[in-house]
């Protein structure tokens, strides 16, 4: 409901301080669902917006602790449940997601989760879910987002990776969101 409220370009059917609060309320429900890089990308809005440096302050901590943990964490685990969007007959049950990092796995199967398509800019790919197998969405595949498709219900987990390079370390790039701070990792950390 909120991103339908976004769409409304008309400044007298939704002023910039509206704008602005819908933004924040969109950060905090992406942040504690754990949409990591989608939350990045809200805040990457609501600071482009005039007038909105008070809300992008009331977030800079949460977006802080974001940051950190992306870089800390070895491994991101995302919660999901595939839905039937339109709960018609006619929708077709999936979850979709925006990845932070680029290497990606299924865990904790419950129910009949069938399939997964990563969309990028430049490339796709698409499998089978198993529980046992790595995938890495390429550097020069651009932006990606995940959909994954199954029975209405059915659960599993999403883990993003820290990636490795041939020597072991950290590769340099390793996020898919499109934010100067979520795109480029030194080989230091």
């Amino acid at each position: 409901m909120y991103r339908r409220a976004l769409a409304i370009r008309d400044e007298r059917s939704l002023q910039r301080s509206a704008r602005s609060a819908l933004l924040e309320d969109i950060f905090e429900l992406e942040a504690n669902l754990g949409q990591y890089s989608a939350a990045m990308q809200t805040l990457a809005v609501l600071r482009e917006i005039s007038g909105s440096k008070a809300a992008v302050a009331r977030l800079s901590a949460r977006a802080e602790e974001i940051v950190a943990m992306l870089k800390s964490d070895p491994v991101l685990i995302a919660n999901a449940i595939v839905v039937n969007p339109c709960d018609c007959d006619a929708g077709e049950a999936l979850w979709d997601y925006v990845p932070v990092r680029r290497t990606f796995s299924f865990a904790n199967l419950n129910g009949n989760v069938e399939r997964f398509e990563a969309r990028c800019e430049l490339q796709r790919l698409s499998g089978a879910v198993e529980t046992d197998q790595q995938w890495t969405l390429e550097a020069d595949w651009g932006f990606c987002q995940i959909f994954v498709f199954g029975d209405d219900g059915a659960t599993f987990e999403f883990l993003e990776h820290v990636p490795v390079n041939e020597d072991g370390d950290v590769a340099d790039e390793i996020a898919v969101a499109r934010n100067h701070v979520l795109d480029r990792r030194s080989r230091s950390q």
